[in-house]
């Protein structure tokens, strides 16, 4: 459960772990970063008795949090951890981190999330490294003149009288923590189907919306999503699929199961003004995106040292969808001369500099 307040931009929180217990500990150690913790309790599952904490603290040095119990977990039991805490929604594109843009004179702000690769920890206490998936289930209460997303589709929302709502959103499917996401702002969005049922929305500014800015983009990743589908002989694994346009990022973007955030540029276009090598700069960053939704999100890799295949699996389907897309632009026989760039690059980078 997470509240966000626009207004000064900050936000609490309240997490619940439930841990599975393999060796017996009175230590839990999980990654926490640039938060004030409030409270901690650990209970045993389904028992109203609580396991007594005698202290806890951050360790900055290895942004761990390190809950000290008064007597050990027992092995092959299970726990309940509750963490109450509190952050700002930081201005530096990681984390959870705030964005604004400019309507009809007026500066607006969003708040949106950017985990890749060890930011989680920065938004909500976590077990933070690729290889502990686990599932969540998020609730974000937000002012009701701003909307929320998430990896999944929300369940219900409670509108309460004082003009805040809680969305509840549905359980993910097991996941590492870098791509989960959740943003919560006042765009509006455009939406479309595809033929196995998938929703696909495009998010962004209203007038982005009205425009049409993101048509290009919303229709080519229907598409896409068919394609992979048939390609890979795997179905997309979640109901929907958002893309947010955001003023600002740290990247061009960020591959989040179910809720993927892309810096506006390349994301929002107008086809009938905007020219080959942008339409086409625009393309490969969706098609490389997508992709990720199978290699890097269904498919993760354990440790960040191995980030290189689901990066090169990407890499390659830009050029593979791209094809798809449009047939006459050849891109498959692109595929053997970018890699051999890439391939020298990285073997002979001294042949590459400028005096």
């Amino acid at each position: 459960m997470l509240s966000a307040f626009m207004e000064n931009f900050t936000f609490s929180g309240e997490v619940n772990v439930q841990l599975e217990v393999h060796n017996a500990s009175r230590y839990i150690v999980l990654h926490a970063h640039r938060m004030h913790i409030e409270a901690v309790r650990v209970a045993e599952d389904k028992l109203a008795g609580g396991v007594r904490v005698a202290r806890s603290f951050l360790y900055p040095q290895t942004q761990v949090f390190v809950v000290v119990l008064n007597r050990s977990l027992e092995a092959q039991r299970s726990y309940n951890l509750k963490i109450i805490y509190n952050a700002l929604i930081e201005n530096e594109l990681l984390g959870f981190f705030r964005s604004s843009y400019v309507l009809h004179g007026e500066r607006r702000f969003l708040g949106v999330t950017q985990f890749s690769p060890t930011h989680a920890r920065k938004a909500f206490p976590c077990f933070d490294e690729p290889i502990y998936k686990a599932t969540f289930k998020i609730s974000i209460r937000h002012q009701a003149t701003y909307l929320s997303l998430s990896n999944m589709p929300v369940e219900t929302s409670v509108f309460e009288e004082d003009g805040w709502v809680t969305d509840h959103f549905s359980q993910t499917p097991l996941m590492s923590t870098y791509y989960l996401a959740w943003a919560v702002c006042n765009f509006t969005y455009r939406e479309t189907v595809t033929k196995s049922g998938v929703v696909v929305r495009l998010y962004a500014r209203p007038d982005a919306i009205r425009r049409g800015s993101g048509d290009y983009a919303l229709n080519i990743t229907r598409r896409l999503i068919e394609f992979y589908e048939d390609y890979f002989k795997v179905p997309y694994s979640l109901p929907k699929l958002d893309l947010l346009a955001v003023p600002k990022h740290p990247y061009a973007a960020m591959e989040n199961w179910g809720l993927s955030v892309f810096v506006e540029q390349r994301i929002l276009l107008d086809p009938s003004i905007s020219s080959i090598s942008y339409l086409l700069d625009v393309t490969m960053v969706i098609v490389h995106e997508l992709c990720h939704q199978w290699f890097g999100d269904l498919v993760t890799p354990v440790w960040w040292e191995d980030v290189w295949l689901k990066e090169g699996f990407a890499h390659y389907f830009e050029f593979v969808g791209t094809d798809y897309l449009y047939p006459g632009w050849n891109m498959v026989s692109q595929v053997y001369f970018s890699f051999v760039v890439g391939f020298i690059e990285y073997s002979y980078p001294s042949s590459f500099c400028v005096a």
